[in-house]
């Protein structure tokens, strides 16, 4: 739920904050909003303190890799997966997680390379299934005849 620009959890801040504000108890906002009373508590106690009702984003774990460490991985991609070893071109998460490994001594897991690569400025890519083998004039006429009579039955 979004409400002005803002998340679920910031509109139930301020809401929190501004029922403060007009002298409910804090088992009254509590129970009204189906929060935990502590829950209340916090918010309220972090408003006060901060002087804002709208949670800040947690900033998550300190990168393992260097600033020099992702430039040298960045790099890596760059030149390509067949010149770092690997048979056939393309980067998976697998993939630059062994790198990161092998080059770096630091080990992550699969669902974390997508981060690391989105902060390095690479996008998510699909690779695409294709036969080398196929001849793109038979493809092209099997679409162009087969596949609508087929599609008409």
């Amino acid at each position: 739920m979004k409400v002005k620009g803002h998340s679920a959890k910031a509109y139930r801040w301020q809401m929190v904050v501004n029922m403060d504000g007009q002298g409910y108890s804090q088992k009254a906002i509590s129970e009204s909003l189906k929060l935990a009373q502590s829950s209340v508590s916090r918010v309220l106690a972090i408003y006060r303190q901060e002087g804002s009702a709208v949670p800040k984003k947690q900033p998550g774990a300190k990168s393992r890799l260097t600033a020099g460490q992702k430039q040298v991985l960045s790099t890596l991609i760059e030149a390509g997966s067949v010149s770092y070893g690997f048979e056939g071109e393309g980067w998976t998460n697998k993939r630059v997680a062994q790198v990161i490994l092998e080059t770096f001594g630091v080990s992550y897991k699969e669902r974390q390379i997508s981060s690391i690569l989105a902060g390095l400025g690479f996008s998510k890519q699909r690779f695409k299934k294709v036969d080398a083998r196929q001849d793109p004039e038979k493809v092209a006429a099997w679409k162009d005849a087969t596949l609508p009579a087929l599609k008409k039955k």
